[in-house]
């Protein structure tokens, strides 16, 4: 959901209960999961007609989003490398 994973996340936060690495990366992409549980419950909350026509356009944002964030935005043309 973001951009690259920060290389201090994977360091080893050893604890007497064990390393808490993973849990580090998971609160890290946290607000990704929130996002997709607030839009699947914005959409089953919705009259079907509505639901039908706002599933679609919450899946292009997210997809647009993501393609912004890696810098292949689907608005702007792509330049070949010159060789």
């Amino acid at each position: 959901m973001k951009t690259d994973l920060p290389a201090a996340l994977l360091v080893p936060l050893v604890t007497p209960f064990g390393d808490l690495a993973a849990l580090r990366v998971f609160l890290w992409q946290f607000d990704g999961l929130v996002v997709v549980l607030a839009g699947a419950l914005v959409t089953y909350r919705l009259p079907a007609a509505s639901a039908a026509l706002t599933a679609p356009a919450l899946a292009a944002c997210c997809v647009w989003a993501g393609l912004r964030r890696t810098g292949r935005s689907p608005l702007r043309p792509r330049h070949g490398r010159a060789g």
